[in-house]
């Protein structure tokens, strides 16, 4: 693996994060919590291999397809960083506002992006780092962000019941976008079927960048 390789696997998904980051005017997050977020996050590729492997499953149909995209992986991968995100920073005193949410968010799924693209490294041209970079990656931290930001909202709900609906939407819309833009990826490659996945990137690329926008125009107590 060349050094260029390297840096076109790693660079994007800090990038990402510190335009995240930067976002966060009132109470920046302790560096040691962003960092070990991250760290975690890159190994979270661990347990998500090797469950994908776990249940796989081998068949030529459509339906086939179908499971692996939505249990196979975005199942897994968007389940372990709710769960990661809940159990290790969820109740931190330094998670005082909504916009902590996608911060952390987002710092679990950019390490996991940035492991991913490690895996791929030295397999590819310089190029496909790049297009990973505008797709997979981005695709990424969009449903990260997403999740984040419905888990921004359940830290800080009024009651139990809104808190658990929040945390089911954080859930179920990440793992249903990351499903549905795998889906179409895999039943027809490169062709009109791509289109789908497309728009499900933008959109979600969109609502991301929207909802970043909302929570760091609040102050902390403002809900």
């Amino acid at each position: 693996m060349t050094l260029i390789q390297y840096i076109l696997a790693i660079l994007p998904g800090i990038f990402i994060c510190l335009y995240v980051i930067r976002s966060d005017k009132y109470e920046p997050e302790p560096m040691s919590a962003l960092l070990l977020s991250f760290v975690l996050g890159t190994l979270l590729i661990i347990p998500a291999v090797a469950l994908g492997r776990l249940i796989a499953w081998n068949s030529s149909s459509i339906v086939q397809t179908f499971y692996q995209c939505f249990i196979q992986v975005a199942f897994i991968e968007e389940g372990l960083k709710l769960i990661l995100l809940l159990l290790l920073f969820y109740k931190r005193p330094y998670f005082n506002e909504p916009l902590d949410g996608i911060i952390y968010a987002v710092m679990i799924g950019m390490g996991f992006a940035t492991a991913e693209n490690l895996l791929f490294a030295g397999k590819h041209p310089w190029f496909f780092y790049v297009q990973r970079a505008c797709t997979a990656q981005l695709a990424h931290a969009a449903f990260s962000i997403i999740q984040g930001f419905y888990i921004g909202q359940a830290r800080f709900a009024a009651n139990k019941p809104k808190r658990n609906r929040y945390l089911l939407i954080a859930w179920v819309t990440s793992w249903a976008l990351h499903g549905a833009y795998d889906l179409f990826l895999q039943i027809s490659p490169l062709t009109w079927v791509t289109l789908f996945s497309i728009i499900i990137l933008i959109i979600s690329a969109v609502l991301a960048f929207r909802f970043i926008h909302i929570q760091a125009a609040k102050p902390p107590g403002e809900q």
